[in-house]
C-alpha cells in the first residue's frame, strides 16, 4: 500500500508539472502561485524514501491537491497539431459482407427493401446466408426415377439476380445438406476428437448420440417437428461425398454460365457454417475436400475456403490444408464479442 500511495503521488506531481506549463497564460493567479500557497500544507515525503513512508494522518492535503489540479486544468488551453501526411483512408471492413439469416428470407419483399437500403446508405458489398441448399429453396435436389439427382436452382437464381442488381455480391455459404443427400440421422459414426479441440464446434454428434444410418428416400423423415429454422446439418448418406461434390460443381457451373466467369471470380465460396453437425476434423475435412475440389474443378481461379468457425475454435492445421493442395484459401472464423455490464 505504501508503494501504491507513493506511485500515486509521483503521478500527481508529474501532472502538476504538465498543467503548470499549460496554464502559464491562464487568467487569475498563476498555477505556480496557487501551488506554492497550498504546498506548505501537503508535507509530501521524500520520494527516495518511499519504502519507509508512514501512514498519512490527514487526508485534506490530498483533496487540496486534487482541487488544484482540476482548477488549473479548467483554465488550461492546449493546442495539438496532428499530421496526416502519408496516411491512408480508414477501411470500412465491416462493409465487406453482412450476415443475413437463412437463404429463403431473401425471397421476401421486406428483406429486399431493407437490402436496397443497406446497399445505398451503408455501402454494403456482399451478403452471406445460411441454407442455400435447404429444401425451402426449391427443393434444390430431388431424386429421379433412375436414382440420379435432379437440380433446381431457380430460387437461388432469384436471390443472386436481385443481389447483383443491387450491386451486392453473394458470399456463397455452401450449406446445408439437402434431404435427399442427408443421412437422416444425427451421425452414422462419431470418431474421437483430436487433442486440444475445444468449443461447441468440436462436439461429437451435436450431443445427440450415435444414430443409425437411415435410407434418405423419404425426405420428410429427415426433419423432425421444429418450431424454428433448423436446416439439415448432417453428413451425406453413408458418408458418400460424391453426390455432394457433384451438387456443388453443378451450382458453380450454373453460376459461371449465368453470370460469367469474370463476375463469379469476385465471389467467395465458403464451406458450411461453424462446423454445425460435423465432427472435426474427420467429417468436416471430408466435406471441405469434396466442396473445394468441386469449385476448383470449374476454374482454378475461383476463391473457396473455410471453415467459418466460432471464436477461432478448431481451425484446420496448415499441414492438413496443404495435403489437399489448397494453401492459399479463404479462412474464416466468427467472433462474438461480449459487452460487460
Amino acid at each position: 500500500r505504501r508503494r501504491e500511495r507513493t506511485e500515486a503521488m509521483q503521478l500527481a506531481l508529474a501532472l502538476l508539472t504538465a498543467v503548470t506549463a499549460a496554464a502559464a497564460t491562464a487568467d487569475g493567479p498563476s498555477f505556480a502561485e496557487q501551488s506554492h500557497t497550498r504546498s506548505k500544507h501537503m508535507d509530501l515525503p521524500e520520494l527516495e524514501n518511499s519504502d519507509i513512508l508512514e501512514e498519512p494522518t490527514d487526508l485534506r492535503p490530498a483533496l487540496w491537491k486534487e482541487e488544484t489540479v482540476v482548477a488549473a486544468a479548467a483554465h488550461a488551453h492546449v493546442e495539438l497539431t496532428v499530421s496526416i501526411a502519408g496516411g491512408k483512408p480508414f477501411e470500412h471492413r465491416w462493409k465487406r459482407a453482412f450476415g443475413s439469416g437463412h437463404a429463403s428470407l431473401t425471397l421476401r419483399k421486406d428483406w429486399r427493401a431493407q437490402l436496397l437500403q443497406a446497399s445505398s446508405e451503408l455501402g454494403l458489398q456482399a451478403v452471406r446466408c445460411h441454407g442455400l441448399f435447404d429444401d425451402d429453396m426449391g427443393p434444390v435436389v430431388t431424386l429421379n426415377a433412375d436414382g440420379t439427382d435432379s437440380y433446381n436452382f431457380s430460387l437461388i437464381d432469384s436471390t443472386w439476380d436481385f443481389l447483383l442488381s443491387a450491386g451486392v455480391r453473394p458470399l456463397v455459404e455452401l450449406s446445408f445438406m439437402p434431404a435427399f443427400l442427408a443421412n437422416c440421422s444425427w451421425h452414422g459414426h462419431c470418431p474421437e476428437l483430436p487433442p486440444n479441440c475445444t468449443g461447441y464446434g468440436c462436439t461429437i454428434c451435436g450431443g445427440r448420440g450415435v444414430g443409425p444410418v437411415v435410407n434418405p428416400h423419404a425426405p420428410a423423415r429427415c426433419v423432425g417437428l421444429e418450431f424454428h429454422y433448423q436446416g439439415i446439418k448432417q453428413p451425406p448418406y453413408k458418408d458418400d461425398y460424391t453426390r455432394w461434390h457433384e451438387l456443388v460443381y453443378a451450382l458453380v457451373v450454373h453460376a459461371v454460365s449465368r453470370y460469367g466467369l469474370a463476375k463469379v471470380q469476385t465471389w467467395d465460396f465458403e464451406v458450411w457454417n461453424e462446423l454445425w453437425g460435423m465432427s472435426f476434423p474427420h467429417e468436416y475435412m471430408a466435406l471441405y475436400e469434396a466442396s473445394a475440389t468441386a469449385v476448383k474443378r470449374v476454374h482454378p481461379s475461383l476463391r473457396v475456403g473455410g471453415p467459418a468457425t466460432a471464436g477461432a475454435s478448431c481451425l484446420p492445421p496448415p499441414t492438413l490444408l496443404r495435403s489437399l493442395s489448397f494453401e492459399r484459401l479463404l479462412k474464416k472464423t466468427h467472433a462474438f464479442p461480449a459487452l460487460a455490464d
